[in-house]
Parts: structure tokens; sequence; C-alpha cells
């Protein structure tokens, strides 16, 4: 069989092969037939078909030969075929069919010349279009849906410009447009374009008469058009690469210089504009336009969002009902859309309905339905079927409105098997997807469960993951009948133990229509029904006239194996098609492939009269309604003799209303049904304008409920659940300019919280054991309950955690080895069973993996509960892959088991890394490093195979892509610091001279700037512990002084904190009388600052005046300011910064020679990164940022207060807001990135200390106007950049100057949608001194300068350890080196000595060495690629294997038009080498500048795609056809 794309010679011996089959291509019907038996008349091809195309309301069809490039025609429904003429034999690329002009039709081809039909197919007339189609990311036709514009269509072209001697290409599509069917040449439209369409794509999309023209285009930036001309116009411009080394690059794609925006225009992109979201200029990188029904559906990635849409994954997704307006679809709370993770789903007219994957994994969903305008959604099923591409399985009924089918995977299968292993069951609603329920069953011998327990034995059906015929699944316009292949049970089975089943009630019942899985068609209406075995090769069809009652068999006098059983699309003609293939035995010398046509109309029935119809209602009988109508059709009756004969004409439904009833509707935006079933809000409902004013202390809200879209009961008749409901004004959003407030206590006192990111749910632990959950910011809390059935109702929760690499997950412990997970945050709740009890230990109970959100580690423990002998009290440690299910044991006496990949440790994702004890025996809670050696241990894969890092450790641990060990000295007793980047190849780590590591005398700081830092403490004695600041160096191996003297507390942790949201910036507290402190015991603390990385601390400067304008009474040299720091903090996670609130900091602190007590202090703010401060109130207060800093609180934090202050300003102005009582507030709390404008206080009532009360703030309502980002016009908008400054002639921080956006201070908005910082990386910076630190072995003296320490020696050069890979040179050490994060370029260099070329420098080779690199690969990659050819051929390929031509084997590729002169060496430079030669080439100095990465290239361009209904016609082995 030919792989490639049959050559032109071959196309000439086909088309005089053509003619000859075209003559025997009809074969005249069987010359005998017997009484009332349908037709049979046989044709046969030479292939099986890519596309079949009936005409609308005709009996024409076409028959696209995908592999031959032939299309050929029958005017008779399939009776006879002749090959169409006009296009040359072989030249049929694509068929497609105009889907509003029941006349037109086009053949495209792989070329320039393509084919266009206005007679249903009868004759064809060619037209050119100036580039081959595309269809990259869609069709190459688009068509307008208006009826007097149906010539108006878009074509796609590939555009391809050759840059290479062997045949490579740089492609891009682009879109042309013509006004007349191609009658003329297209015209062009819009280069560098991911897809357009028109914005009347379908009939029902309600465009204005003024926008039927308009055509919308998801394009880059900065895409040519042709009244518009860029750079990207320019060859040279295609051929430019992002190239940089070892300097800081932006987050801009490195494949594109520009975003992808929708442009609309509405004179053909004479002129165009971008259509206007409510997102401003961050709605970019759109990856989808389309239509569904009356809407027009665009996504893109959501740079608003908290992860930023650029970065992370999260999408948004806009609705358009007219073509003009467009609204951003909105999902309930912890369900929004990811990329490449959502599907739009056959949709209503009434409403759209999307598929959205769970968070777990890739086989699931979560079904939404949209409200009439398609914006709001609400949850219709959970845990839907979901092939790997993204397909779901569900289908609408066709013709019976509300009623859907849809497939449910109730059982993952615990990882074995993979997606074919998971347990799918069936679910169908009635009411549009409100409700859904198990399919009963019918009885059938041979069941054996019971099909009146429809929870455990229900019927389950195959659907549209895995097609096995054309068209729709389960439906046709026959009304009310349904037909699939299914099993009976609690799972769907294998295809090939399915059997056929019959519906004629819309699904309310079934019966069994025939054992085994059969191909099934309907016609005339549903008055014959056609079958035939799709299991094994059949000589016959099986049929029935009377609804399944009694099925007859018609000999089709030839064996075959069915692929397509088809009837013209409305299902309402006597004629069916049905196409397969014969063995070769069978075949004989004729083609193998034939079409079977049947001729019911042959059979002699008269045609039915009035008296053979009856009412049929969709609901199964006169009193039942259906989405609040009884929809009935007039439908022929079972039993009547006749033929329904009404050819071409759709059965119409007819609908009586009926009174509303609650299965009427659902629940509102904003609410979701509870457990009992009710719709309960799920947040604060908005008060409309003018209520809960002039001391009205109600309003009239939501009920919670609404209609179901497109259900059109009569609410005057019956129930009213949607009407108004009058609710307290307390319970709504707070009215606008002021604050709302909600109170709650709990039971006990608040132990520990956690808040989901991005969402408004958070939890509370209660030290009763309880666990108290909001889901709307904490305003309303309610009590997470143990599971009766799954657990002892009394057991308490221990603990509770969330996932730290997923922010979907969290997880609630309890003591009966029960644990409650969430996969939606909390959103809904699942549970598992852990292999032992947690342990109680004080060690980690879960561990999580930073890519695999199923796989966990816990430690247990055995032996240490109460009553039992605990001799042998110890921990152990499992693993599960399965998010719980099944757990494997790892190992016994641990302290810690842990992944050892980490989101910045590229290691082996299945490596376990443990410290575990050596002795495995005795009471673990007596351990400790003298008894029992504590091992560090590496295991993989799974800990199969294990591996002793180090026999005796302290403890390890991983930080930015460093593995740290403290490995304990057995002699001296003394630590050694091992650093690995791998987990295998360990450097001790070089410290200073005469710094020994005591026994638990170091702590790792938190770092992300390319190097550690590390405290080791200088002196341990109890209550005036400090000690010195280590930083690394790019490898993490040699240490340098970075600050003396740096106070920690007797818990390890140290007054060291970086800021959030601006890298190198940190504050730390030295003690300034270290002589005195050590016999007084009493610490004098000083705060100091880094603004690059650790390389030179300074004292903050105090401001000028305090918060009342007044001057410092301490304000000579040797002033400054100090502030508390980390050590004196109840909670370690508060911090100075926030992370979207870029440059703010707040703390605790005062002006003078030391830092003064904690209620002698007042709080302090900076701007600018700790550049410059101010004091914005007397006394110490607690802080929270809210709105990405547009938002301080702050609450006194010295005694109970009553009072809260916000300022709106950044602390230029504070108001005051009372809560109503005194508190002493504990904590403020607020969603993680500081993005929300709701926040919770967390405090005791002095009367009541033992319990904990929640004041919900919401200043939602305190500033209405959002703010505006304009980069256009940022004169005019609410947002200033701003560069971090260290007062240098450059704005410049480590070597780069940085941009970002912040509200102006007097702005009078919110932010709202996060802002994605840096906004800008505008250029490296020249070094200079701050970019540089001391060596290892150096220090700085008083006048700053690096010197040698006494007693030492330079660190040697090492040309291998300082030739970075891709360096040409390396240098000789100095007394300074380059800080590891710092991207400065040129300017003086102090560390650099004198220069040499590396080893491995390409410098070292000549060019002849570079061409054999160069061209063997070519060759290599030649000779097995013809090896695998030669085995192919030779191989499956001959055994007669019926395969789909693949795209790819007859798409045209630039390396096909060229293979003749190319020699066979160098064709695995397509496949194999490019690639690999791509990747090293960018480091040769002579292709640096010559190799492409444009935005737009293919790469290796793929084929157009086949039709979808050729999926169906999958590959069978010659053993299919001879049983």
């Amino acid at each position: 069989m030919l792989l490639g794309r049959p050559s032109s010679s071959l196309f000439m011996r086909l088309g005089l092969i053509a003619v000859l089959v075209a003559a025997i291509l009809a074969i005249a019907p069987e010359p005998t037939l017997a009484a009332g038996q349908p037709g049979v008349s046989i044709s046969r091809f030479e292939s099986l078909p890519g596309r079949l195309s009936y005409f609308d309301d005709s009996t024409v069809v076409l028959y696209h030969d995908t592999l031959r490039g032939n299309v050929y025609r029958s005017e008779d429904e399939g009776k006879a075929w002749k090959q169409v003429s006009g296009p040359p034999g072989g030249s049929a690329y694509m068929l497609v069919e105009h889907p509003y002009d029941k006349r037109m039709a086009f053949i495209l081809s792989s070329g320039k010349s393509h084919w266009r039909s206005a007679d249903r197919g009868k004759t064809w007339q060619e037209f050119k279009t100036p580039e081959p189609p595309a269809v990259r990311a869609g069709p190459p036709l688009e068509f307008n849906a208006d009826e007097k514009h149906y010539d108006f269509i878009i074509f796609t072209g590939k555009k391809c410009k050759p840059w290479t001697p062997w045949g490579g290409a740089i492609c891009h599509d682009e879109a042309y447009v013509t006004r007349d069917g191609f009658a003329t040449d297209p015209k062009p439209l819009i280069e560098f374009l991911i897809h357009c369409s028109w914005a009347k794509a379908t009939p029902e999309l309600a465009v204005k008469q003024e926008h039927l023209q308009r055509i919308f285009c998801i394009a880059w930036e900065d895409s040519p058009t042709p009244s518009v001309s860029t750079a990207l116009n320019d060859p040279m411009h295609m051929m430019q690469t992002l190239h940089s080394r070892g300097g800081y690059q932006s987050a801009a794609r490195r494949d594109a210089p520009s975003a992808t925006r929708l442009f609309y225009s509405d004179d053909f992109f004479g002129s165009r504009r971008l259509v206007e979201f409510d997102m401003g200029r961050d709605a970019k990188h759109f990856v989808g336009l389309g239509p569904s029904k009356r809407y027009l559906v665009t996504a893109l990635r959501d740079i608003q969002s908290s992860s930023g849409g650029n970065m992370g994954t999260e999408m948004a997704m806009f609705v358009s009902q007219d073509g003009n307006k467009w609204q951003k679809a909105k999902f309930p709370h912890g369900h929004g859309l990811r990329e490449n993770a959502y599907t739009v789903v056959d949709s209503t007219l009434h409403s759209l309905v999307v598929d959205v994957l769970d968070a777990g994994g890739s086989s699931t969903g979560v079904l939404f339905t949209s409200d009439s305008e398609g914006v709001h959604f609400v949850k219709s099923l959970e845990s839907t079927s979901r092939a790997p591409n993204g397909i779901v399985d569900f289908e609408h009924l066709e013709n019976v409105e509300g009623v859907a089918i849809a497939n449910v995977v109730t059982d993952q299968g615990g990882g074995r098997g993979g997606y074919e292993s998971r347990k799918v069951r069936s679910m169908i609603t009635w009411d549009d997807g409100s409700r859904w329920n198990y399919i009963k069953a019918p009885k059938v011998d041979g069941v054996k469960c019971n099909v009146d327990n429809v929870e455990s034995c229900s019927l389950n059906l195959f659907s549209v993951t895995k097609m096995h015929n054309t068209g729709r699944v389960f439906s046709s316009t026959a009304p009310g009948f349904v037909m699939a292949v299914g099993s009976i049970g609690d799972r769907l089975l294998p295809y090939e133990e399915c059997d056929t089943f019959l519906s004629t009630d819309a699904g309310r019942t079934w019966k069994l229509a025939s054992k085994d899985a059969h191909k099934y068609e309907f016609g005339d209406q549903g008055s014959v029904l056609v079958i035939v075995d799709d299991e094994d090769t059949t000589n016959h069809i099986s049929y029935t006239f009377d609804q399944g009652q009694t099925w007859h068999k018609r000999d089709l006098g030839l064996k075959m194996r069915a692929k397509i059983l088809t009837t013209i699309p409305d299902s309402t003609s006597l004629k069916f098609l049905l196409i397969g293939t014969q063995n070769r035995k069978d075949a004989g010398s004729q083609p193998r492939h034939v079409s079977v046509f049947l001729d019911f109309a042959t059979v002699g029935k008269r045609a039915c009269g009035e008296k053979d119809f009856e009412k049929w209602y969709a609901e199964g009988g006169e009193t039942k309604c259906l989405m609040g109508h009884k929809q009935w059709f007039k439908r022929r009756k079972a039993d009547a003799d006749c033929f329904v004969k009404d050819k071409f004409h759709d059965p119409v439904g007819r609908e009586d209303p009926c009174p509303c009833t609650e299965e009427d509707y659902e629940c509102d935006f904003g609410y979701a049904r509870d457990d009992t079933g009710n719709c309960v809000t799920t947040t604060r409902e908005t008060i409309p304008a003018g209520e809960c004013t002039a001391g009205k202390k109600t309003f009239m809200g939501s009920s919670g409920y609404r209609k179901i879209p497109g259900d059109s009961c009569d609410a005057a008749k019956g129930v009213k659940k949607d009407q108004k409901v009058e609710k307290p004004c307390d319970q709504g959003a707070p009215k606008p300019g002021t604050v709302g407030m909600q109170r709650h206590e709990f039971p006990g006192r608040i132990d520990d919280h956690a808040w989901f990111p991005s969402s408004p749910n958070l939890l509370a632990y209660v030290d009763d054991g309880s666990i108290w959950e909001s889901k709307d910011d904490g305003a309303n809390w309610f009590e997470k309950l143990p599971d009766p059935e799954r657990g002892d109702p009394s057991s308490r929760f221990l603990t509770m955690a969330l996932h730290t690499h997923d922010k979907e997950r969290g997880y609630l412990i309890t003591a009966d080895q029960i644990v409650w997970y969430t996969s939606d945050r909390g959103n809904q709740w699942h549970w598992f069973t852990a292999p032992q009890p947690a342990n109680g230990l004080g060690l980690p109970i879960l561990q999580f993996h930073p890519l695999q959100s199923d796989w966990l580690i816990w430690t247990g423990s055995e032996g240490c509960t109460s009553g039992v002998d605990g001799s042998n009290c110890h921990a152990r440690s499992w693993y599960s892959l399965d998010h719980g299910r099944n757990w494997h044991s790892i190992e016994k006496y641990v302290r810690t088991c842990a992944w050892a990949r980490d989101q910045s440790f590229p290691v082996d994702s299945k490596a376990i890394i443990c410290e575990s004890y050596k002795k495995k025996e005795g009471s673990q809670r007596s351990f400790d490093t003298g008894n029992n050696d504590l091992q560090l241990v590496w295991g993989s894969p799974y800990w199969r195979n294990q591996k002793v890092l180090f026999d005796k450790v302290v403890g390890f641990a991983v930080f930015e892509g460093f593995l740290v060990a403290a490995e304990l000295s057995r002699s001296s007793g003394s630590i050694k610091l091992m650093i690995s980047m791998d987990g295998q190849t360990f450097a001790q780590a070089k410290m200073p001279p005469n710094l020994q590591l005591d026994n638990k005398a170091y702590t790792v700081l938190d770092s992300v700037t390319k190097s550690l830092f590390l405290h080791v403490t200088t002196h341990a004695t109890l209550g005036t512990e400090w000690g010195t600041i280590l930083r690394s160096n790019g490898n993490g191996t040699y240490y340098s002084l970075s600050q003396e003297f740096v106070n920690r507390n007797e818990a390890g942790y140290v007054d060291f904190e970086k800021m959030l949201g601006l890298d190198g910036i940190a504050l730390i507290n030295v003690v300034s009388n270290a002589d005195d402190a050590s016999v007084s015991g009493r610490k004098d603390l000083q705060t100091r600052i880094t603004h690059n990385d650790g390389g030179r601390w300074k004292e903050m400067i105090p401001p000028r005046v305090d918060a009342f304008g007044a001057p410092y009474e301490c304000n000579t040299r040797g002033c400054s300011l100090h502030l508390h720091g980390f050590t004196e903090r109840e909670d370690p996670r508060d911090s100075y910064s926030s992370p979207s609130a870029v440059g703010l900091m707040l703390g605790v602190g005062n002006v003078g020679k030391k830092l003064a007590p904690y209620k002698d202090s007042d709080t302090f703010l900076t701007r600018d990164g700790g550049f410059t401060w101010e004091e914005v109130h007397k006394d110490a207060h607690k802080w929270e940022f809210g709105d990405q800093g547009s938002i301080i609180l702050l609450v006194n934090d010295e005694e109970p207060t009553d009072v809260v202050r916000y300022s709106l300003n950044e602390g230029l102005k504070w108001e005051t807001f009372n809560i109503g009582e005194r508190l002493r507030i504990k904590k403020i709390l607020t969603v993680p990135e500081d993005t929300h404008r709701k926040f919770v206080l967390l405090g005791e009532s002095p009367r009541a200390q033992s319990k904990s009360v929640a004041i919900h703030l919401d200043f939602s309502s305190i500033t209405g106007r959002k703010c505006v980002l304009n980069p256009s016009k940022p004169e005019s908008d609410d947002f200033e950049l701003w560069s971090p400054s260290e007062e240098r002639s450059e704005l410049c921080l480590f070597g780069r100057q940085t941009y970002y956006y912040r509200r102006k201070r007097s702005a009078d908005c919110f932010i709202g949608t996060q802002i994605i910082q840096p906004h800008s990386i505008v250029k490296n910076c020249s070094c200079t001194a701050a970019d540089f630190e001391c060596e290892f072995n150096h220090y700085r003296d008083a006048s700053g300068e690096c010197v040698l320490q006494p007693g030492t020696t330079a660190l040697a050069s090492d040309p291998y350890e300082q030739c970075v890979e891709g360096d040409d040179y390396w240098y000789d050490r100095t007394n300074v080196r380059k800080i590891p994060y710092s991207s400065c370029d040129g300017g003086a260099r102090p560390d650099r000595g004198a220069r040499h070329v590396c080893p491995m420098s390409t410098r070292r080779h000549g060019f002849l060495w570079w061409t054999t690199i160069i061209i063997s690969p070519f060759v290599l990659a030649g000779l097995v690629g013809y090896w695998w050819l030669q085995r192919s051929a030779g191989g499956r390929a001959s055994h007669g294997s019926i395969r789909l031509p693949d795209p790819g084997s007859y798409a045209e590729s630039p390396m096909a038009q060229t293979l003749a002169s190319v020699p066979w060496a160098l064709v695995g430079l397509a496949n194999t080498a490019w690639a690999w030669i791509s990747r090293q080439a960018e480091s040769l100095p002579f292709l640096q500048r010559r190799m492409p990465r444009t935005r737009a290239s293919y790469g290796g361009y793929r084929g157009l795609a086949q039709d979808e209904d050729a999926a169906i016609l999958r590959d069978y082995d010659e053993e299919d056809f001879d049983r």
C-alpha cells in the first residue's frame, strides 16, 4: 500500500484505471426478489469512504475515496454511482458540503486548484486559491449562515516559504474571503492567524442586519492585513530567534513576538478592531473560537487569574448571542476552566453545555449547563466519562427536548489498566440535566443482577467516545426512537460482550432488540428499523416494521464486514446504504469494498392514512409534562401495516403547556443543592439598587431557584419557586460605600485554619476536634461532620492539610484512619482509608508529589496507641499511586519519607527518599542520633531498589534545586553539609575557615534566587542564640559570609525574611551587643535590609516624621528603623509583604538605635521595597493586604479592640469601622494571594476566651469602580509603572531594569483581577559593584573591600567547573564573584581574571569537524529509516490489513516534493535528526542567528484531518473476515 502522497505519474495510471472501474461500479439488482423483502443492489469500490455526504432534502449522495482522491456521485441514494466529472482523478483531497445551501459543495485539492458545484455535484467548476488549504486550527472553509450571504465564504490557506536546500519550509496560515462562492478569486483578509469565523456562523445566532458581514479572527497582534503592513511581512523577521545566554529573559513567548488577540472587521479587514472584553488589554492569548447553536464562544488564557493564564493553565470563556456583545462565562467556585481541559458538548437552543476536566485526572469531568444567556453555569453531572482527546460521552436525543444520555465513571480502576479499566455507567436526564438517573434495564434472560435495583443493576450504553457508526449515536428525527449497544449490570462491558437495545419512548423503557452488538439505523420516521452485525462478518441484515416486536432477515448475497449503515439525515427515507469490506477470498478479482443499497420501497406497503397515526407524548402519557409542556408527535402506530412515505419532511413536535411544578426549577446562580436536595446559597447576594436604604432592614432577593432554561411551564397555574423572597439586609452584599459584616461564634478555640488558594473556601480546626467550613470567604460557617457510614460518628478530626502542590486539594485526617479529601477546593468531599492510624510522634503525616497529585506518602504508626505495649512503637511510611485506593509499604522505623522530586529539583519522579533508623527495634520515642543512627536512603522505582546515601544524618531538605543533607561526624560530632543537584552526586559544602557546624545548629533559609542561604549558629546559649548567615555560589557548594550575629530563637527560627513579589530583598535582625549579651543574657537587636540578595546589608533609613508629623527624638547618626521579625510571630505564615502587592511591606517597630519592646512599637509601611518608610499608625497592629494592596487592614495588637482601621490609598488616609464588640484579635485571614476584598478576623472575647469568634468583613461594596489599565494611554488610567531603585544612575536591581504595575496611590477604584508581574523587563544593565559579592574564603573589611581570611588560601580556578554549557571562555578567579541571580551585562567585571578557552568550546574546532558532526546524524537516521521501511514492507502491511490513510501520508510535504533528488541518507532528516540538529545548532557560532524559531512555524505540518465519520472505520486484520 502506498504510504506517501501519490506521485503525478501514479495519478495518470489511476486515471486510466478509474475509467475501467467506473464502468463496473454499478451492478444490476438481483434478478429475483422474494415477495415482501427489500431490494438489494451492490456496487464496489477500490477504497472505503473517508466521507459520505448527503445533500439535504435530496436523493443525491457523494462518496469520497480519500486514499485515491476521487469522488463518486449517486442520484438515487446510493443505488448507482458515477465518478464526478471536472476534478481530475486523484485530486480530491477534501470534500466539503455547504452546511446551509442545500445545493452547494466543494472539492478541495492539496494544491491551489479546487472545484465547486452549485447543482448538488452534477457539474463542477474549477476555482483557484492563492495557497493550499490549511487545517491546523479548524476547517479551511467557514460559511456565512445568512440566507442572503451563503456565497460569503472564508478560505484559510497554508502559506510556506522555503529556507533550506533540503525542502524545509516555514509555514503560517492566511485567510481569504469570497463574496460570490469562488466565482472570482478570493481576496486576502489577514495573515498569521489561528482561526476566522463569521459572526453569523449558525442560523440560530441572532446577529443584527448591520453585522451580517462581520468576521472574527484570532490572530497575532502584529498580523498583517491588506491595509496593515508589519515586520511580519519581512522574510527575515521569520528567521529571527530569541537568543540569550546567561541573561534574564522575560516571560514572553520564545516563539512569538506578540500575543494572539481576537479581532473583528465589518469591511473584510479593510480596517480591524479588537473585540472589547471586560479584561481590557489583558484579553489576549486566545486559543479557540466557534459557534454552538445560538451561541458564539471564544476561549483565552485568563492572565488575570491567580496563576496567570500565560504562565498557568486557567482559561476564560466568553459568549455572544449576537456577534456584538460578549459576556464572560461564570462557573461555580472551584470549577474554573483550564487549558486543554474543557469541552463545549452537544448544546441546545436554550443553553450551553460545557464539560470541565476533573482536577484529579484526565478521564472524568464535570458537566455544567448554562442559563439562556450562556453565561451563568450550574453543575449538572459529576464524573462524566471523557476520552483522552477531550470527547465526552454525552448526547441529546434528537427531536425530544430535555432528554440526554451521558456516561459517568464510578470507579477509575485503581490505576490498573489505565483508561480502559474504568467502571463506566450510563445515566439519563429528562429535564435538560437538572436531575440524572441510571437507566432502568429490561428483564433479559441470563442477567444475574436485579434490574429493579437500578442503583446496582442498570442499562449501560456505548456512547460518543467509542463510535461504531456514522451520525448521531442514539437517535434520529424519528420521534421517541432510541437504539444503543450496551450491557446490563453495574458497569459497561467490552463492546464484543454487549447486546443491542431499543427504546420507543425516548429512553423511559427499553427492550432487547438483538443479542450481540449491531450497527443500527432508522427509516421512514421510525416505521423501519435496520440492524447489521457489528462483531463479525455477516451475510444478512435484520429489520422490523413494528417497532422491534418482530424481526426479519434479508440475505445480502455476499459475506462482508459491516463498516457503515446509514440513510438520509432526516431518517424519512425507505432506502439505506450499507458499506463494508470483504476478504480477498470472497471478493475474488473484484474490488473488496462494497456498497449495498437497501430499498424497502419495493416491499409494496400502502401509504399510511390518518387512522394509522397516534399522538405520542414525549413523557410517555398525556398527563406527563417535559420541560413545562406536553410535547407530542404524530407517529405511526406500531401495528399499522403501512409506510409513512413523507420523505424530506421532519416530524414536527407540538406542545401543550403545563402548570409549573418543582421539577421545572433548578438552582439559581450562586446556589447549589445541599444533602437534602434544597438549593442553598454559596455566596452573598448583591442587594438591588434602592433596597436596604432609609431604614429598610430587608430586601427582595433570589429564592435560590430559577426556571430551567427552555422550560415553558405556566407559572400562573402552578408553583412559583423563582419568585423573589424577602431577606434581611445583613445577609446580602453590603450596599455601595459601606463595609459588610457577619459574625460567627465557634464552640471552642480555633487552633488552625486553611484557606484554599484562589477560592472563597476556607477551613477552621477547633480545639474540640471539629472542623468548620465556609464557602463564602468566611461569611457563613457549617460544621464538617464525619459520615456515620464511613466510621465512628464521634471520632475527632486530628488535623488538616492542603496539598502543597495542587491547590485544588485538601485533606481532613481523623483518628480512625478515615481521610476526607477534596479535589475541588472544598466544594465536594470524598474519603479514603489510610493504611494505619496517623502517627502521634510529631512526624509529617502526608507528603505530596509535585507532578502527580494522586501520589501520596502516608506516615502512620504501629504499637503506639493507648492500652498497647509501647516498647515497639514506631512509624511506618506507605505510598499510594491512586490517591489512597491502594497502599504499599515503604519502610518502618522512619522519621520522614518523601518524594525525592520537587518542582525545582528535577530528579526521578518515582524516587522516594527516607530518613530511616538503622536499628529496626525498640520504641522510636526514645531514639536519638546517639543510640540509633539515622540513615538517609534513596529508593527507586517506588523504593524497590534502595541505596544508602549517608549512614548518619541529622536531616535533609530540598530547596530551589538543591538537596541538602546534614551528615553527622561520628568522631567530632560536627555536621558536614552535603549538597546535590541530582540526588546522586554529593559535594561537601565548603565553609569559611574555622566554622564548625554543631549538632542541630544550622537552619536552611528560604531562597528563590539560584543560591542557598544558610544560618549557622555560632552562639547557642539558651535565650541568647545568634549565628552567621552564609550564602552559596550557584551550585550550592562554596559558602561565603553574608552577615554575622543574626538573631535566632531556641526553636531554630531566624529573623530572616524574604520580600514576596520582589526577589533579592530580605530583612534580618542582628544582635548589636554580642559581647554584652553573652554575659547579660539580654540581646539588643537592629534591623538590616539587603537589595542584592545578601551581597550587602544596610541599616533601614527611618522616616523623617512620625504618624502625627512630629520629628523623632532619635534623629542623629546611628538612628535607624528597626522591625520585629520572624522569631516573635505567633503564626509563621504571617509576613511583612504580600505576593500580589508588589513593593508593599508593613512592620511593627521603632526608630532608634535598637529595637524597642513590641508594646512600645508602632506600625510602618514601605511602598518601594524597603528603600523608604513611613509611620502609618501609632501602636503595634496586625495587618493584612487585600485587592493586591489597594486595601490595607490594621487591627490593634496590644489589647482588645472594637475598631478596625483600613486604608484605600496605601496609608495616606485611614478609616475606622466598628465591629460592635471588643475582641482580642489573634489573626486576620484572607485568600492567600491577597486578591480578595473580604477578610476574616479571628478573635476571642475577654469574657469568653475559650471560644473563638469570626468577624467577616466585606469591602467589595466600598468602591464600585474597577481600575482601568490602558497601556496605550497610561496618562488616563489608574496605574503607574514602578521600578525598584538602588539610587544608581539607572533604576536597576539584580542587573536589570524591571518595571511593575502598581495602582496610583490616589486612584479611587478596586483592582479586581490579578495583574501579572513583572510587567516588563526593559533591559539588562551594566554591572556595578552591587552585582558582586565576596568569593569563598573572603570577607568585606571596614572599607568594603573583599579580602582573604587570615590563614586561608584563595579558591583555585577550575575550567571544568567554571565552564557552563555553551560558554566559550573561562576566567581566573578573583576576590569577588558575580551574584548568581544578577543578569548584568557589560560594565566592570572585577570577578574575571585572565581569560582562557573552555575545553568543550566550539572555538576549538574548525569547519571540517563541524561539517562531519552535522552530516553524520543524517546518514545514521537515513539508514534506520530505510531499515524500518524495508521491515514494514514485509510486515503487517503485506498481510492485508485494512487501514484508512493517515492524514500525513497524503498531505503535501515540503520533503515529499523533492524526494527524487535527495539521497536516501538524508531522508532521515525530516523525522529523526532534525530536532536534534536544531537544538545543537543554536549553540554553534556560525548557525546561532540562522535557525528559525517563529511562532507561526508548522514544524512537521500534518495533512488534512480525515472526516470525523471516518473514525469508525477501524483497523481490521485479515483474520476478522475469515471467521
